[in-house]
């Protein structure tokens, strides 16, 4: 498709933020090609059709509880710095994940485009911290640790004392893979997990225009 018909195709909004993305975004469109893949989330339909959105880094999480998520935060930078914070990060899953209508729950459906520099962490066992088996052993230690009357004055003192959390945490936090390349040859075969990407922004467009981005960027992967 040549670049006057995208013109005709899409408002001028859309291409250009098509070719921020094609120079910002270098190795994540390398990638897209290669595996046939590409990272999607819900978002606000309030936002519009393209455009390019900051990362907040002081982000509260909607469906975790708060003291629980302070407490694996503070041990992630303790024990595992190089995994991005997911306070400071954005949720993504690869285009083919088999959970597709849970990633629409969040909101209307964006293909996102990440660019270079980003940090990647995508957990091999997890597919969805607040919905895994850990996070509800979380709730039922917090529950015992509301109870205690000798418990210490922080739930993080008190989560750090019990083995089989901290086992699951490392489990959680050490398998898992942090580069792209791994996280798009994995989920082309078996749909992925949730992603998190340490970045200060990145670009979105909304699923109904990805066709003509696609011809104009050069890509390919399946819908």
């Amino acid at each position: 498709m040549k670049i006057r018909h995208l013109f005709e195709q899409i408002d001028q909004d859309i291409l250009r933020y098509a070719n921020l993305a094609k120079k910002e975004c270098r190795n994540y469109l390398s990638n897209v090609s290669t595996y046939d893949n590409i990272l999607i989330r819900g978002m606000s339909k309030s936002n519009p059709t393209a455009g390019v959105k900051q990362v907040r880094k002081d982000r509260k999480p909607r469906d975790t509880d708060s003291e629980i998520a302070d407490a694996v935060e503070r041990y992630r930078e303790v024990h595992f710095p190089k995994v991005p914070a997911r306070q400071e990060s954005v949720f993504c899953f690869t285009n083919n994940n088999s959970n597709r209508q849970e990633i629409h729950n969040y909101g209307t459906l964006y293909y996102v485009f990440i660019p270079d520099g980003a940090v990647y962490w995508e957990s091999k066992n997890v597919d969805d911290f607040t919905g895994s088996g850990i996070y509800s052993h979380l709730l039922r230690i917090q529950k015992d640790y509301s109870r205690d009357p000798k418990a210490p004055e922080n739930f993080y003192t008190y989560m750090i004392d019990n083995d089989s959390i901290v086992k699951k945490l490392d489990e959680y936090f050490s398998q898992a893979w942090t580069n792209l390349e791994d996280i798009f040859r994995n989920d082309s075969r078996k749909g992925g997990n949730e992603i998190v990407i340490d970045c200060n922004f990145y670009f979105y467009f909304n699923v109904n225009v990805i066709e003509d981005v696609k011809s104009f960027l050069k890509i390919n992967f399946e819908n």
